[in-house]
């Protein structure tokens, strides 16, 4: 006799709710350690419980790694800041840019950033900072 298999239905109000709560929060924090410690602490075996070094080595290592996180966080934060006053400084400048569609001349009016980028606008047209490929002084020619 040919046995199928067996599906099993999600409970959609449930399962959501989980999926949601794990799409908003995607990093451990010092809370969740000290969730996770609790857990094992309590399903220790009481015969051989684990080396307070053990917990302690744990600790240490969770600290060490949400310090390296704060860490990478600020450092882009400090990365846009620079290419912002970088780009900021192309302002009357003549300026090339490399796009998919050719090289794009001119002098840049202001510069925008938003999460993501900055962005040099060139005759109205935003470009990303990075697609930059010269500088060069504006020349003015005597009449």
């Amino acid at each position: 006799m040919p046995v199928s298999p067996v599906a099993s239905t999600p409970n959609t109000s449930a399962d959501s709710g989980t999926a949601a709560a794990a799409a908003a929060k995607q990093t451990l924090d010092s809370e969740d350690f000290m969730k996770l410690l609790i857990v094992e602490m309590g399903n220790q075996d009481p015969l051989d419980p684990m080396d307070n070094t053990e917990y302690i080595s744990q600790m240490a290592q969770f600290t060490s790694l949400n310090q390296t996180q704060s860490l990478v966080s600020e450092m882009g934060y400090m990365r846009a800041d620079i290419q912002l006053q970088a780009a900021t400084s192309l302002i009357g400048k003549n300026v090339t840019i490399t796009t998919e569609d050719g090289t794009i001349t001119g002098v840049p009016s202001s510069v925008t950033a938003d999460t993501s980028a900055v962005y040099v606008t060139i005759d109205g047209v935003s470009y990303p900072y990075g697609s930059v490929t010269k500088v060069e002084p504006v020349t003015t020619t005597a009449e």
